[in-house]
């Protein structure tokens, strides 16, 4: 063989070795980025048309069907849904594919957008181990507001979770130095959900006036533009010097309590607190954009609850009460779970000291539901981690390890016991309730903790040592079981999803008008596509619209009355007792059918028991799906099983 040859012979086998190589690689990242998506998606699974779907997904059905759903107080007095582009978005969708699919699909291209940018934004703060502190921000608690009522990267067919996955894609294309685009992602963000926006709009903005001065210029003229906006009473604007009158605000403070930081329980302040200490001790490891984009969202934040607070209390301006800048606090929700991921891959590699503070700090995280004693944890872990403080404390590896199974054990032993008794929960016949978030709730604490182990020290050897084609086929069937375990409704849920007229109960209710339908919100629409004369979900937009606060708070009150309400419609957080079957009586029914706007029809659900009144005329019918309602009531679990309704004609009972 010639020198030539031999040479054209070494450069073939250098060259298949590369692309052996680049073809290995490509394999572990495609099954590991498989592996992270089904994480993903078990960790957030998606259960259904709940929580505000109803609003928007019920705002599409209306427009397509302006003479029946859209008739409904809530789409007639609508204030806020004009202001996103979701809403013709979703229109479209709706009339294009069958109703469940439709918000299915919605939910899942937001979730998938928002998977997107928690990777992207952690890939720009740490590249090489992106996937590990993404993994974290996934199994880490997504709840924020008072009493873990809401939460971020909602699984749901609505435009909050596209607006918070635009602003992670711009917070990593500002970490990439791509002003120009962060700017547009931004736009996008606000013409989604503006509400939801603002919280990146102020991070990248304060970060921006530390960086350069020069901004601070702009901000100026941005508030003197607003100023400007205001004194000539320009649309939106002008609502800033509008204040919210008495009765108004008594009633939002009542149904919609969350929308006033000075009215938060002190143990709403628990989990901010672990954040926030969170998000400094990160901020500790942190340099450059990384520390001041983590600063800027915790001070963004901070001052948005501020902002909210003084509103609510003190000064309650319109356009104030409406940005509700309190939610800016979804931020600081991503930024601290990111922020307990980054120091898990930073202090998991480091000293004993600093994975002792990482157990603890893991343990703040996990017990952060258990009330003050877990800041406790939270002062050790950021105690220890500053050596001027702490230099005279020795800590060992065999500390440091016998840490971490303590923590372990701490967390995992209660979990055991939760999830024994929730094997031992009797199942309902005819009902398939959801699997997976149940099983979240149990064992999520166990998940998390472990998340973050696995973060700090990685994963065992072994792993690494599996061949890639069995690992690319592990992630499939891994993908496979996310899938499965993604689809997470009841099947009253999905019964309701598939929005079927419901030809049995339309013969019972012929005449044209409201549906009076207690302890429901979708059914008059979905399954009558007739207007809901008064249902909970109605009261979720009354900060956007006088005209539907006034009527919703009369009509509340009417029910109560008549016997037809225990005060929850307009008292939703006073922990009042869950009412779910109805006997109504012959006069509580009078009061509302002689209303000059009484509903045509009243549907109230019945236990199977009840002896109603002859004279009320009421047909009994029966649900497509029973529907299954647990209220925990002390140390039991009470469970109602609503499936029989009875149907009252107001014609008849005036």
């Amino acid at each position: 063989m010639s020198a030539i040859e031999a040479d054209v012979d070494d450069g073939a086998g250098v060259g298949r070795r590369a692309a052996s190589s680049s073809l290995t690689r490509l394999a572990a990242g495609v099954a590991a980025l498989l592996a992270l998506a089904a994480f993903y998606a078990i960790e957030h699974p998606y259960a259904g048309i709940l929580g505000d779907s109803k609003i928007y997904m019920g705002r599409a059905l209306a427009d397509l069907d302006t003479a029946g759903v859209g008739r409904d107080l809530m789409f007639r007095l609508d204030g806020q849904s004009q202001f996103s582009l979701f809403t013709p978005a979703a229109r479209w969708l709706v009339a294009h594919l069958p109703f469940a699919t439709s918000a299915a699909l919605i939910a899942a291209v937001g979730g998938a957008l928002w998977f997107a940018g928690a990777l992207a934004f952690a890939r720009q703060a740490f590249a090489g181990r992106e996937m590990a502190i993404a993994a974290v921000v996934f199994a880490a608690p997504a709840v924020y507001g008072p009493d873990r009522l809401l939460t971020y990267a909602e699984m749901l067919a609505e435009p909050r979770p596209y607006a918070e996955a635009f602003t992670l894609l711009a917070l990593a294309a500002f970490l990439a130095h791509r002003l120009s685009l962060a700017i547009v992602l931004l736009a996008v963000a606000t013409a989604l959900h503006p509400i939801m926006a603002l919280a990146g709009v102020a991070a990248i903005g304060l970060a921006l006036c530390v960086e350069d001065r020069r901004w601070l210029i702009a901000a100026a003229g941005a508030c003197i533009a607003l100023g400007v906006a205001v004194a000539l009473d320009a649309p939106i604007a002008g609502r800033l010097r509008v204040l919210v009158d008495p009765q108004w605000l008594s009633l939002l403070m009542d149904r919609n309590t969350y929308l006033f930081p000075h009215l938060y329980d002190a143990d709403d302040l628990i989990l901010p607190l672990v954040r926030g200490g969170t998000i400094m001790l990160a901020a500790s490891y942190a340099d450059g954009r990384l520390r001041r984009i983590l600063i800027a969202g915790l001070i963004a934040s901070l001052l948005g609850v501020v902002v909210a607070w003084i509103v609510g209390a003190a000064l309650p301006s319109l356009l104030a009460l409406q940005a509700q800048t309190w939610r800016m606090w979804w931020l600081t929700g991503v930024l601290a779970a990111f922020s307990l991921g980054y120091c898990a891959v930073r202090m998991g590699q480091g000293s004993p000291r600093e994975k002792f503070s990482l157990a603890m700090l893991a343990l703040a995280w996990a017990m952060a539901s258990q009330g003050p004693v877990v800041l406790v944890a939270l002062v050790i872990a950021i105690y220890v981690t500053i050596p001027r403080f702490s230099a005279f404390l020795t800590i060992t590896d065999k500390i440091a390890n016998y840490t971490w199974l303590a923590v372990a054990a701490t967390i995992a032993i209660p979990t055991a016991v939760m999830l024994a008794k929730w094997l031992e929960f009797p199942a309902t016949e005819g009902f398939e309730p959801v699997f997976t978030k149940r099983l979240l709730v149990v064992a999520g604490d166990v998940i998390l903790v472990a998340t973050v182990a696995f973060a700090a020290l990685g994963l065992p050897k072994a792993v690494a040592r599996v061949p890639q084609v069995a690992a690319l086929a592990g992630a499939l069937c891994a993908a496979a079981i996310g899938a499965r375990l993604w689809v997470d409704p009841d099947s009253y849920a999905r019964a309701l999803a598939e929005a079927r007229v419901q030809g049995d109960l339309a013969q019972m209710t012929p005449r044209d008008g409201e549906i009076l339908w207690l302890k429901s919100s979708l059914e008059p629409w979905v399954w009558l596509r007739r207007p809901h004369w008064l249902g909970d979900i109605q009261g979720a937009g009354i900060v956007f619209s006088r005209d539907l606060a006034t009527l919703y708070r009369e009509r509340a009150d009417a029910l109560a009355a008549a016997g037809l309400d225990n005060g929850s419609l307009v008292r939703r957080y006073a922990n009042l007792p869950k009412q779910w079957f109805f006997t109504p009586d012959r006069k509580g029914v009078a009061q509302i059918c002689g209303r000059a706007d009484a509903p045509a029809y009243i549907v109230a659900p019945v236990a199977p028991d009840a002896k109603l009144d002859p004279a009320l005329g009421a047909k009994l019918w029966t649900a497509p799906a029973l529907r299954v309602e647990m209220t925990v009531a002390g140390d039991q679990v009470e469970t109602a099983r609503i499936g029989v309704y009875a149907v009252i004609d107001c014609a008849r009972n005036r």
